[in-house]
């Protein structure tokens, strides 16, 4: 027999069924003050655990098919639903991979992020991984990265100007020049 959040979640859209998901783990896991990064990794392993990983690496990071233009898209309210420390080799391998294919049929690409929902906490949560993204893919040792043309971040946060102090000591300078806040 089928439960509830199940029925409901074949019904429901892709955002929809995360969202059942985090309200299902904070009903049976009272949402605590303190010790939240823990929690949200738990509710992040219950969400990959309940969605396939790979669908949920393609609706985070995924190029446009009906657009003919050379972006990768990063969707950061889908990302922060099930990264965690453990998958970041997954997920930036799927950077990699669509990187891979948006050069191999544009010859160049750009990258445009949903930043929607971002906070410095989130930012602190995944300091590593937008570290290790930044020294794998920005910088000159990255094969592609002299094909990279611009950096869009859209619906970006208020605390822009912390973020910026916290993560452009990890960009190179020329790639400072190409981001743009949309």
């Amino acid at each position: 027999m089928k439960s509830y959040i199940t029925i409901h979640m074949e019904e429901n859209s892709f955002e929809q069924q995360i969202e059942l998901l985090k309200n299902e783990y904070y009903t049976q896991n009272k949402r605590t003050v303190f010790f939240r990064k823990t929690q949200k990794q738990d509710c992040a392993k219950v969400i990959e655990n309940r969605l396939s990983f790979d669908v949920l690496c393609d609706k985070t990071i995924y190029m446009n098919e009906l657009e003919d233009l050379p972006r990768v898209y990063v969707d950061y309210k889908i990302f922060k639903s099930f990264a965690q420390d453990s998958n970041y080799d997954f997920i930036l391998d799927k950077f990699r991979i669509v990187i891979d294919k948006c050069v191999s049929k544009y010859g160049v690409y750009e990258i445009c992020a949903d930043l929607g929902y971002l906070t410095i906490t989130g930012a602190h949560r995944y300091y590593s991984f937008i570290r290790t993204f930044c020294t794998q893919f920005l910088h000159d040792t990255h094969v592609h990265k002299h094909l990279l043309q611009q950096v869009f971040l859209y619906n970006y946060p208020a605390i822009i100007p912390a973020l910026k102090k916290l993560f452009y000591p990890f960009v190179p300078a020329d790639v400072i020049t190409k981001i743009v806040f949309v």
